[in-house]
């Protein structure tokens, strides 16, 4: 029976590290946006946490202009532009437990 309630507790503690790496998801991002730059044209940023705590997918959203099409000719002398909310960057980063990154990858550069 103390066995049991042993791995009650210890799951227990695992789940309040959990929220704490996950309570700093606005850190977590400012820490991205500083070494990558902020685009002009962000959308929306997700953080999705894995089970750990320890590592976390970061993807940004642009909307990114595209070229409209009329049937089969695309309007090439007026061209007319529509925006489209489009995945331009994804990282893979590995945590501290004070939700500092330690790891990305690919490696984050400056690129805005």
């Amino acid at each position: 029976m103390g066995a049991m309630k042993t791995k009650k507790k210890q799951k227990k503690d695992n789940t309040e590290e959990l929220q704490a790496v996950q309570a700093n998801e606005d850190s977590i991002k400012e820490q991205v946006f500083a070494r990558l730059g902020r685009p002009k044209n962000l959308a929306r940023t997700t953080v999705v946490f894995c089970k750990d705590g320890c590592h976390a997918r970061i993807n940004i959203w642009c909307d990114v202009p595209i070229e409209k099409t009329t049937g089969y000719f695309a309007v090439v002398q007026n061209t007319i532009f529509d925006s489209r909310r489009q995945l331009t960057d994804t990282f893979y980063l590995r945590l501290s437990p004070e939700a500092g990154i330690i790891e990305a990858t690919p490696q984050i550069e400056k690129k805005y």
